[in-house]
């Protein structure tokens, strides 16, 4: 493999956060941010402000004195974008020396250098709140294979330069760590004081400004291939990072197309590759055990959510598939009236899979579930969209919506669900320290 190695991929991070600090710059020292911003989101998209009706009478002489004081905020506000690019350059230069060359050429980026380590933008609010945490290592395949800043269209499906890519998979992780740890707050759609069972937090990065390399062959796609995953991570030193650095989860982005195909996700532990994905048990084995989420960076954060429900659900058939699709998800799909939780991708009230924002109204004990049945309550797509958007409206959001809810609903801290009177286990503990319950008899069920 061969990644960003040069000088001149090291410094196009340091310009990307400098442009967010002037944006932000510009946005506080100009008071006619906010109006100009209402002006353009008022107007149809693809038209200018030419475009708009105009009344002669409306026009008057403060026209001039509005364009006076314009001209004189974009003064200060080109001022201030001047200081805080000086010391934002000061403090990329003082710390860029901390960027670590890895055997595979691939860079070690700083977490300190990037806007994620903003609390307010990126984690939860309830993070440190949570009962168990998973740091994660984020490793990026940019697709530059050209090393000219921009990412191989025909090879990716992606258009556009590294920079850009780069800013698109910071959005992806940043909605992904919260809606992640959101999704393990246990009926948080009815308790807003619900604690997450696991707060996520990416706190190693490394990248590549390349294609990943070729791994397996996808069985039944012939000249398709996974990444390859066991070179990948020993090269970056996987062990050292799970080991010693206590990573839980590898968030791997790259793309899907061509003759590349990513495993939704992948288990490496002593007790065996227990993946949503082909089991070809083609990751190094460390002490302790690690998650790998190989996500798609052409597509949204839905996809991410989807790929941790299903690894969560081959957790849960590998414990114990009869008694999680008898009791949690209510049988074989699609299901009648009364239901249950349903699957993953399976909502209680649909008849096709995947589409989860159906207005069909059906009758589900999931908002109360307990092993032998709870409460029937009345569901549809509003039930998940409400607490998910604040509004009872369904739309086609991918799913995120619901697979928070089902996610939701899982047997979580303090869930007091029962089961011949002895308390249910956290059904989220496997996720969060497999090492400390591989030898349990049952995940599901009271040992």
């Amino acid at each position: 493999m061969s990644g960003g190695d040069t000088n001149e991929t090291k410094q196009r991070r340091p310009v990307r956060l400098v442009a967010a600090i002037v944006s932000l710059a510009l946005c506080l020292a100009a008071s006619a941010c906010g109006q100009d911003a209402g002006q353009l989101n008022s107007a149809p998209a693809g038209e200018s402000d030419s475009a708009q009706p105009s009344d002669a009478n409306v026009r008057s002489q403060s026209d001039e004195s509005s364009n006076a004081r314009q001209r004189d905020d974009a003064t200060i506000a080109s001022q201030i974008a001047q200081v805080v690019v000086a010391q934002a350059e000061a403090i990329f230069q003082s710390q860029l020396n901390e960027v670590t060359q890895l055997p595979a050429q691939g860079v070690e980026v700083p977490r300190t250098l990037s806007l994620c380590n903003d609390a307010s933008r990126c984690l939860h609010p309830q993070t440190d709140d949570a009962v168990w945490t998973a740091p994660v290592l984020s490793i990026r395949f940019l697709g530059d294979d050209n090393n000219d800043g921009f990412v191989d269209q025909r090879s990716t499906n992606y258009s556009g330069s590294t920079d850009d890519l780069r800013g698109r998979i910071d959005d992806l992780e940043t909605q992904n760590t919260w809606w992640s740890t959101e999704a393990t707050r246990f009926r948080g759609y009815d308790n807003a004081d619900a604690r997450p069972s696991i707060g996520f937090e990416v706190t190693g990065e490394l990248e590549f400004t390349t294609t990943p390399p070729r791994g397996e062959e996808a069985p039944g796609d012939d000249g398709v291939f996974f990444p390859d995953y066991r070179t990948i991570l020993t090269d970056a030193g996987i062990c050292d990072w799970v080991d010693n650095r206590g990573i839980r989860e590898v968030w791997m982005y790259t793309h899907h197309h061509s003759d590349i195909v990513p495993a939704t996700s992948k288990l490496s532990s002593e007790i065996g590759d227990i993946s949503n994905s082909f089991r070809f048990d083609d990751m190094p084995r460390c002490s302790t055990p690690y998650t790998l989420y190989n996500f798609n960076f052409t597509r949204d954060v839905d996809v991410m959510l989807l790929n941790r429900a299903l690894q969560l659900e081959a957790f849960f058939r590998f414990q114990d598939e009869a008694f999680y699709v008898s009791e949690f998800v209510g049988g074989e799909p699609p299901y009648s009236s009364p239901a249950r939780c349903g699957s993953s991708t399976w909502a209680p009230n649909t008849v096709d899979q995947y589409v989860s924002w159906n207005e069909e109204m059906v009758t589900s004990d999931c908002a109360s579930w307990e092993p032998g049945g709870g409460t029937q309550t009345n569901v549809s797509c509003s039930t998940w969209f409400r607490p998910a958007y604040g509004s009872s409206d369904c739309f086609p959001d991918g799913g995120v919506a619901f697979y928070t809810w089902w996610m939701q609903s899982l047997p979580g801290h303090a869930s007091g669900v029962n089961m011949n009177d002895r308390p249910l286990p956290n059904w989220w503990e496997p996720m969060a320290r497999l090492e400390q319950v591989q030898d349990n008899t049952s995940w599901l069920t009271p040992v």
